[in-house]
């Protein structure tokens, strides 16, 4: 639903997330896919159901992006797969040739550049944290 992307970004927070010690086990006992991860590929974002029509566990708050005319990949997919899996088949073939990240490229940081933005360097060269970088 993301026009074939290999990064998105989405707006989330971490309040809830899987344990990695129990992701092989979670993975090995069914048809549980984990198709989205943070940039360090520790945290799991994004899971599916393999064998299932449009069975998806996000971390992120699509809401947040959704516009009218430029709705938020996740939300397009489950009202599309709702209507019936010809329309999600279109809506997908769609995206390829359509979807339009609903940030600016400027605003697609990484998590490194986001810490740099919280130091300051002083003259002597120390580096001091303004804020906390959470």
């Amino acid at each position: 639903m993301y026009g074939g992307k290999e990064k998105i970004w989405e707006r989330h927070r971490h309040r809830y997330e899987v344990n990695p010690e129990y992701i092989e086990r979670l993975v090995a006992a069914g048809d549980l896919e984990f198709v989205g991860k943070d940039e360090k590929g520790e945290r799991m974002q994004v899971l599916e159901l393999r064998d299932h029509p449009y069975f998806v566990g996000f971390q992120a708050h699509p809401e947040f992006c959704t516009r009218p005319l430029n709705p938020s990949p996740a939300f397009l997919g489950f009202v599309s797969a709702s209507a019936s899996a010809t329309v999600l088949e279109g809506q997908m073939k769609n995206q390829v040739l359509h979807f339009v990240p609903p940030h600016p490229p400027g605003a697609m940081v990484s998590e490194a550049e986001l810490k740099d933005l919280g130091k300051n360097t002083l003259a002597n060269g120390t580096e001091v944290i303004v804020g906390s970088p959470k």
